[in-house]
């Protein structure tokens, strides 16, 4: 099996966006230089946006996974204690 990692979904999509917007914009100010310039940063940009962003979800549905945990817990608990 390979060990390559990809990105996540929000890191691949904004990733793309950013490169588009930027590509845009940049060949709209600065003609074909400005086209990779510009879709170079934006897209770096929306990379690193969307490392974040995928990092914040992972945070949260870990966050839920533990209320999660600990609800199952106490609710098996109680059905121990009332049966002894």
């Amino acid at each position: 099996m390979s060990d390559h990692s990809t990105g996540g979904f929000f890191e691949g999509l904004l990733m793309i966006v950013g490169g588009i917007v930027g590509a845009i914009w940049g060949y709209e100010t600065g003609g074909a230089w400005g086209l990779i310039i510009g879709a170079a940063i934006l897209g770096g940009i929306g990379k690193w946006v969307g490392t974040v962003a995928d990092w914040f979800v992972k945070l949260a549905l870990l966050i839920v996974l533990l209320l999660l945990n600990a609800a199952v817990r106490q609710f098996i608990w109680s059905i121990i204690e009332s049966i002894f």
